[in-house]
């Protein structure tokens, strides 16, 4: 078991003197880089130091032999040497009690970025222990000024084997780190099978950076139908890429991967402009239908991406009603005010403003009374059990009740079957959204469509 870190007698007055020197850290003193090198080159040290004990920490004034510049104080061999106004000397740290429970000897923790490190461990390594060891000094709070601060970062380790020929040991560190964090432990061990995922998603971001410029993307829209006539009355704009060599590759693998870069941005323009062209041929056929895209939080929070969204619209010559822009509540967790006041400004233009997958989020009823939307639409988890479950039919039936007081109209997504609908309609919904009523496909299919269905008349595409 590791002994608890001493604290000197006049720690009080030795931390205030400490705190005169921080200032000085950094800065190379000659003298002191001298005097170090003169300790390492007689005594023939692989290391020498000139270290400051500070309150949770050691900084290095004056460094031969080792790159990082600190280390935590519970890592520091030099607290032990302030106890005691004599000389304090170790003839092999690996062998003192004091220290034989060190998580870093022989073992360099890197350190990746502001929330991720890194642990290379040779193959004899104890692995489970040594990175267990090490995370746990991530567990104490940081003193910052009186104010304990809970960091929580990630620790990737590589298991380095004889066989091993793989150099981009960075990456799957930060692979490793990544890992832990997303899955809320405190460190994970490298394996093939993330590395694999890393490299998929790696390559998708760099193929959809090009895919928009090389006709690999395109639209695809499924209906939406009143429940009351069975009346079309609107479709929901689907975005879909084919890369060259993978194949289809499913919106809910790339675009969460396009949420976290700049990606995005270029891609819900894009999707907008196609809509929009889209729309306007619809109209001028006589297809006065609302058709309804997809934006993200940053989208929402973005003036210039809702300019040049307003710039398409009024290019087109069509009315604002006829387009409806869908988001999740999500959208408007990191900036909500500068989220609400685009929402106003489009929602003041007539653009129609649409809810997405009510009931998978946080469901804020407080949102629904102060936001500028006009429809809510149900996600499918709310209405997989439907058939079976009375409690989901009365989450539903409450809901819909709820919004539609509220002035909202109601479409239930993810509709499969005619018993379904049939109790939808029951329930109060007004429109739905599903495999029942179509598929997603493309506008000439559409077309097709439309006219088996005999709700509008035959236009020619």
């Amino acid at each position: 078991m590791r002994i608890p870190l001493p604290t000197p007698s006049n720690e009080p007055e030795r931390q205030a003197l400490i705190d005169d020197l921080r200032c000085f850290e950094g800065i190379e003193d000659p003298v002191f880089e001298h005097i170090t090198s003169l300790g390492a080159h007689y005594f023939n040290l692989p290391i020498a130091l000139i270290s400051i004990i500070d309150e949770n920490r050691q900084w290095f004034w004056s460094r031969k032999g080792l790159e990082v510049c600190q280390t935590p104080r519970d890592d520091a061999f030099c607290a032990f040497a302030i106890l005691e106004g004599e000389l304090f000397e170790i003839c092999d740290a690996t062998l003192d009690s004091c220290f034989q429970d060190n998580p870093l000897h022989g073992s360099p923790l890197y350190k990746l970025s502001q929330t991720r490190f890194g642990l290379i461990l040779p193959g004899a390594t104890d692995i489970e222990r040594l990175a267990a060891s090490v995370a746990r000094q991530f567990e104490r709070p940081i003193d910052c000024r009186g104010i304990p601060i809970q960091i929580s970062p990630g620790l990737g380790v590589r298991h380095l084997r004889a066989d091993d020929r793989n150099e981009d040991w960075l990456r799957l560190l930060i692979s490793s780190a990544d890992h832990a964090r997303e899955n809320g432990k405190r460190w994970s061990l490298y394996e093939p099978l993330q590395d694999a995922a890393q490299q998929r998603a790696l390559l998708l971001l760099t193929s959809l950076s090009m895919a928009t410029g090389h006709g690999q993307l395109h639209l695809e829209y499924q209906p939406k139908a009143e429940l009351a006539g069975g009346q079309v009355t609107g479709v929901e704009a689907l975005l879909r890429w084919v890369h060259p060599t993978l194949g289809p590759i499913s919106p809910a693998e790339f675009i969460p991967l396009a949420e976290k870069t700049a990606l995005m941005g270029p891609l819900s323009l894009w999707v907008a402009r196609h809509t929009i062209e889209q729309t306007a041929i619809w109209w001028q056929q006589g297809l006065t239908w609302r058709v309804s895209f997809n934006v993200c939080a940053a989208d929402l929070e973005d003036v210039e991406f809702v300019d040049q969204l307003i710039a398409l619209l009024q290019t087109s010559d069509l009315p604002a009603e006829a387009i409806e822009l869908e988001f999740t509540e999500s959208a408007l967790m990191t900036r909500p005010e500068d989220a609400r006041r685009n929402l106003l400004r489009l929602r003041e233009l007539g653009i129609g403003l649409a809810i997405d997958d009510f009931g998978t989020g946080y469901s804020n009823w407080t949102y629904l009374r102060e936001l500028p939307a006009t429809c809510l639409k149900l996600d499918r988890s709310l209405t997989f059990d439907l058939l079976c479950d009375e409690r989901a039919q009365w989450v539903v039936q409450s809901i819909t009740q709820l919004a539609k007081k509220l002035g909202y109209r109601v479409v239930a997504e993810g509709v499969e079957t005619a018993q379904m609908q049939d109790l939808l309609q029951h329930l109060g919904c007004d429109e739905i959204q599903g495999f029942h009523l179509a598929r997603p496909m493309r506008p000439e299919a559409l077309a097709d469509w439309l006219r088996l269905r005999q709700r509008l008349p035959v236009h020619a595409t």
